[in-house]
């Protein structure tokens, strides 16, 4: 399946699952339960796609992030309070009548879901799960690190320095 969350691109897998075991693999819009990463995706409550601080960042459903997109002020800091007095959410306030959930009962469980901290250990162990190469990818991070330490590794960035530099040749 591909990947329809932007920020996985930017976050890397274990933050991004993390972020979804922080909020209970459910919404924090609706409430919906996600039955895979298909369903799930990660919002900017300040509307800030650069803003990758994670008390920015809540886990939420495709059609909720979808719906409230563009909705929040940009570059205005989300709190539960501003959200509450503001009600910027026109359409959106609207998508969540329609699915039965109050928007109040959204930015609670928003709150509640930024406020607590990452378990990245967590993390690591969903992405393992959604994320089938990414075990491959650690591997073969470790194993280049690995060779690195070695004394063929090394003598192999040695060259590759000095070819950059201009005064060598990248053959061994």
């Amino acid at each position: 399946m591909a990947n329809r969350c932007g920020a996985s691109r930017s976050l890397g897998p274990t933050k991004v699952c993390a972020i979804h075991i922080r909020g209970g693999m459910r919404c924090a819009w609706c409430g919906v339960t996600y039955h895979g990463r298909g369903d799930a995706s990660i919002d900017h409550l300040d509307g800030d796609p650069q803003n990758n601080d994670s008390t920015n960042l809540v886990s939420a459903h495709i059609g909720c992030n979808a719906s409230r997109a563009h909705e929040w002020p940009a570059g205005k800091e989300w709190t539960p309070r501003a959200a509450d007095i503001e009600h910027a959410f026109g359409s959106f306030w609207q998508y969540l009548l329609r699915k039965g959930t109050p928007l109040e009962a959204g930015i609670r469980r928003a709150a509640l879901q930024r406020i607590k901290t990452l378990d990245l250990d967590a993390g690591r162990h969903l992405a393992r799960q959604w994320y089938p190469g990414y075990c491959e990818k650690c591997n073969r991070a470790n194993r280049a690190w690995r060779y690195r330490k070695t004394p063929e590794g090394r003598a192999e960035i040695e060259r590759a320095q000095a070819y950059l530099r201009g005064s060598g040749t990248l053959a061994g």
